[in-house]
């Protein structure tokens, strides 16, 4: 359990590493520059345009709610709903960094900050990859707490040789190793087909959002283009 912990903490600290990392880089050409990563950091006005600490604290909540999560499963609680709830995050968290994108997109030069695209790809790719952080983290908490178990009643579990069982390796067919592995294969399996069916039945909205996107991009490139020539 400590070293689970002290794996989400390590993926923590360098999720919040990597963002500051990329505050440096706010400014024309890839050079990084402490000064720019102080006032990123520690931000004299709040102008959503600019502002890109929001980042940060999107990087910290996000494993802080893993965190809770791993809790909350090894006291034995319902999850659903908090997997519901993790996945709904992600959603937003990936919306929020679009949206900083058409923010900072208001000041043309800030697209041509390589510290910005380093943020909005690590939060992209980490928000997506959370949900499966998550069931790695719980695989691996299931099984640490059935090892303790078998340890604690004194079962022994024979290895397994030449890739065969010698009869003593199966686990019961109810055993909590194996209803833990179905219950998650099938909790995905559900989880993807809600998933598909949410976006198929506001498949309008979405496709107005995405639409609504790609006509504001291509006006703001062609107003850039406009200014650099």
């Amino acid at each position: 359990m400590i070293q689970l912990f002290l794996v989400i903490l390590i993926s923590l600290l360098t999720d919040v590493l990597l963002t500051i990392l990329g505050f440096g880089f706010y400014s024309t050409g890839f050079h990084f520059s402490i000064d720019i990563l102080l006032d990123k950091l520690c931000p004299t006005t709040f102008d959503v345009r600019q502002i890109s600490v929001d980042f940060l604290l999107l990087s910290a909540v996000r494993w802080i709610i893993v965190g809770i999560g791993v809790v909350l499963r090894s006291r034995r609680y319902e999850t659903t709903t908090f997997e519901h709830g993790l996945n709904i995050f992600t959603t937003l968290s990936i919306s929020y960094t679009l949206g900083k994108v058409l923010a900072f997109s208001e000041i043309e030069v800030q697209l041509r900050y390589p510290g910005l695209w380093l943020n909005v790809i690590l939060n992209i790719l980490i928000s997506l990859l959370l949900p499966r952080f998550y069931k790695r983290f719980l695989s691996y908490l299931a099984l640490n707490v059935n090892s303790y178990h078998r340890m604690e009643n004194g079962q022994t579990v024979e290895p397994v040789e030449n890739g065969t069982s010698n009869g003593n390796t199966a686990l019961p067919e109810g055993s909590a190793q194996n209803v833990e592995a179905e219950n998650g294969r099938r909790s995905m399996g559900e989880h993807i087909k809600a998933l598909l069916g949410y976006c198929k039945l506001h498949i309008a909205w979405f496709g107005m959002g995405f639409l609504f996107l790609i006509v504001y991009s291509a006006g703001k490139r062609k107003k850039m283009v406009t200014w650099e020539t």
